[in-house]
């Protein structure tokens, strides 16, 4: 698939590095957002003064 994508984007214009440079780039953001969401830890209750 990368190839293919490359090959498009030479299609385009786009010199060979800043092609791949390209592609590389989205795929990395598409991993980013492929991750499932963390959970957040729950904040820990303050102690109680009054006791």
């Amino acid at each position: 698939m990368a190839s293919a994508l490359i090959e498009a984007a030479l299609d385009t214009g786009l010199p060979p590095r800043e092609a791949r440079a390209t592609v590389a780039s989205a795929a990395r953001s598409a991993a980013r957002h492929l991750q499932p969401p963390t959970e957040e830890p729950q904040a820990e209750e303050p102690p109680d003064a009054c006791t």
